[in-house]
């Protein structure tokens, strides 16, 4: 069985994803108030506000890899799991994990050389307003570095018995 260390770096890991997901939220809420403000901006002055699409862009990214990460919620194939029962379902379900742990984890060293990559270059953006988007670089990597360590930490649940 687990040792309590070992569960409360699980219940931190958790706990991480969490606020990964809440942040994620806010910056939905965020961007869809940039969006209602954009639009109105074209209706009343007839161009879209300055930079509205570059912070979009930025905006987007935390949405994206923290917001999709919320209680380790994913799309999954259910019309195939979903009539599977006992053994077979537990083998299906322990592939799945596994390939989506090697997926994540590749894709979580490719975007760490290219946050380094524009963190070495200082990767500006080149549009209306000029801001550096090299810290958007990092929180894509980091974000799949916490969703690398969610996906290990439901494997280890599932193998317990503790969750699907």
């Amino acid at each position: 069985m687990p040792t309590k260390r070992f569960l409360t770096s699980l219940k931190f890991i958790d706990r991480a994803a969490y606020w990964g997901a809440y942040i994620g939220a806010w910056a939905a809420m965020f961007l869809m108030a940039l969006t209602f403000f954009d639009v109105w901006g074209r209706y009343l002055f007839s161009s879209p506000l300055p930079a509205v699409y570059e912070a979009s862009e930025t905006v987007l990214i935390p949405v994206l890899v923290y917001f999709s990460m919320a209680r380790g919620n994913h799309i999954t194939i259910d019309w195939v799991v979903g009539r599977l029962s006992g053994r077979p379902l537990f083998r299906v379900e322990m592939i799945r994990h596994l390939i989506s742990i090697i997926f994540v984890l590749l894709l979580f060293a490719g975007s760490m050389m290219s946050a380094r990559k524009a963190f070495e270059q200082d990767l500006q953006s080149e549009a209306i307003i000029t801001f550096p988007i090299w810290p958007a670089y990092w929180v894509v990597a980091g974000g799949l570095g916490l969703l690398t360590l969610v996906r290990i930490v439901l494997l280890i649940k599932r193998i317990w018995g503790e969750g699907k």
